[in-house]
């Protein structure tokens, strides 16, 4: 017979996720994460991460804030409003092509060329 899961934490049936025998409802999913990055060792070991990426790809991110300043503009594909800024080259880093997020991925993934 199928036991039915539920949330370890609520008792839901709902929006569960599965993590081995850990089953937790989005809700409480959601405050496990807040709870976890809440812990100060948490933080720590974020910043380090986002300060050794920064370190790593100084090009990246430096293109990343110059191109904040850049006005936004449609999806030069297919018009759609919500975009996201490209980089096919951050060693221009004003050198950018907006995409909405769908030919955004294609553009990474080299299925469309721009």
């Amino acid at each position: 017979m199928n036991k039915i899961k539920a949330c370890n934490r609520c008792k839901t049936t709902e929006d569960l996720y599965f993590w081995g025998r850990v089953v937790l409802c989005r809700k409480c999913n959601a405050a496990k994460q807040r709870e976890k990055y809440a812990r100060a060792a948490s933080r720590k070991a974020i910043l380090k991460t986002i300060k050794k990426y920064e370190e790593n790809n100084k090009i990246r991110v430096d293109a990343w804030h110059k191109a904040t300043i850049l006005p936004m503009h449609p999806c030069e594909v297919c018009g759609a409003e919500r975009v996201h800024k490209h980089h096919p080259d951050v060693n221009k880093p004003l050198d950018v092509i907006f995409l909405c997020p769908l030919h955004h991925k294609a553009a990474h993934k080299e299925l469309i060329m721009v």
